[in-house]
């Protein structure tokens, strides 16, 4: 982080951190790494169907130095951006089956979300991270097979 006068640049921000409760100037470095990461989650997100955040928000965090929530929240909003060309090129394809699944799996996300947003505001960063590392475990785990 950088202290309060200094300017953020393109690519940074101010936020206010919940953890310290003041305000937070930061930077982002490494753009070519995040853009070449980006770039693979892409590729995985099509190919595969994970997604892209789950690559994405570690990243941007620990390699690129943006906060823990500054980077959840492009990811999301990356999702947004790329979940309608995803989502008609898979149809296009005939890869979407059944309305009924993707119609209950929105419905369980949007629950999630709401109460993902509730907790997350009080929820300490460093937490937040050990969940995080968690799910990457378990996803690494149940990806390779192992049980």
């Amino acid at each position: 982080m950088l202290p309060l006068d200094a300017v953020p640049g393109v690519l940074g921000g101010t936020f206010h951190d919940d953890d310290t409760g003041g305000d937070m100037v930061y930077q982002v470095s490494r753009v070519p790494l995040a853009a070449a990461v980006s770039f693979a989650a892409g590729v995985l997100t099509s190919f595969v169907g994970i997604g892209g955040g789950i690559l994405i928000v570690p990243m941007l965090n620990s390699l690129c130095g943006v906060p823990l929530r500054v980077a959840a929240a492009t990811s999301v909003l990356m999702i947004g951006v790329t979940a309608v060309p995803s989502l008609l090129a898979h149809w296009a394809q005939g890869f979407l089956g059944d309305f009924h699944v993707a119609a209950m799996t929105a419905i369980g996300v949007l629950m999630g979300f709401q109460l993902g947003l509730g907790i997350s505001p009080r929820a300490q960063v460093r937490s937040l991270k050990l969940i995080m590392a968690g799910i990457l475990v378990i996803v690494a785990v149940r990806y390779l097979g192992w049980r």
